[in-house]
């Protein structure tokens, strides 16, 4: 099942709305601190002793760029935007080459051996190809099924206001049942 980038960028959207509140977006001040502190010796040591080089301090910068460019906006807009900008940054990972969905897009419906009638069901052959990580493969595809997380990030998009409120308070405060 392939999506377009802007199908993922309305998720990734969603997903962040529910997750950032409007009082906890990022100041100037704090982005510009993340990016002063990603020279410090401490991270650039664990950086070379886990990846075997400096760590990488451009997206930090970008998004303090990014944050004055947002000085002439009203607290509304620039949350917009930035939910916008932090989704189209998760969308282009998720669709990235290196990106762990990858992987679980393939083994969504492992196709089964051609059963007595010498063919594959339908489900599975309308599906691009798929590549078989097992020696032996189930006996037929299983029903595609929405995990609970999927389902409840699908709840909260069609929830009114009030709904939407009640989540993100609930996602700000995890301790309170």
């Amino acid at each position: 099942m392939s999506r377009t980038f802007d199908q993922v960028v309305e998720e990734e959207k969603a997903f962040h709305r529910a997750s950032v509140a409007l009082d906890e977006m990022p100041s100037c001040t704090n982005c510009f601190d993340r990016w002063a502190s990603c020279f410090a010796l401490g991270p650039q040591i664990k950086s070379v002793y886990r990846f075997g080089t400096g760590q990488d301090c451009k997206d930090k910068l970008d998004d303090f760029k990014f944050c004055l460019t947002l000085k002439g906006m009203s607290q509304e807009e620039k949350y917009e935007a930035w939910i916008h900008r932090k989704a189209q940054k998760s969308a282009t990972k998720r669709l990235g080459p290196e990106s762990s969905e990858n992987v679980w897009e393939i083994r969504r419906c492992v196709a089964p051996s051609p059963g007595a009638s010498g063919r594959v069901p339908a489900r599975c052959s309308e599906k691009r190809p798929v590549l078989t990580i097992a020696r032996r493969a189930p006996p037929s595809c299983p029903p595609a099924e929405t995990p609970p997380s999927t389902r409840r990030q699908a709840d909260s998009l069609s929830a009114s206001p009030s709904a939407r409120q009640r989540l993100r308070q609930r996602l700000s405060n995890p301790h309170r049942p």
